[in-house]
């Protein structure tokens, strides 16, 4: 079952050995719960390549909801970077 309310903030983007990684807080309902870092590649999360810290049993509703946000927050960012 998916969680509800998850939020996404603080999320950062590193570069190394010509791999693109996020790292970002995901909190619920106002409260921090999870810390993750994951290789991004072509738009899309390697969950199998992530470190979580924190709670980690995320069901593939909440990790759409979660790759949803970021992809919203990308486009922002670009958005703004633009002008």
């Amino acid at each position: 079952m998916a969680l509800r309310n998850l939020q996404i903030s603080r999320v950062v983007e590193t570069t190394a050995e010509g791999h693109r990684f996020l790292s970002f807080d995901v909190s619920l309902s106002g409260h921090l719960i999870s810390t993750i870092s994951v290789r991004h590649e072509n738009g899309r999360l390697i969950w199998s390549q992530s470190t979580v810290h924190g709670f980690e049993d995320f069901d593939q509703g909440d990790r759409e909801a979660i790759e949803k946000q970021l992809r919203a927050i990308e486009i922002c960012t670009r958005t703004t970077q633009l002008h």
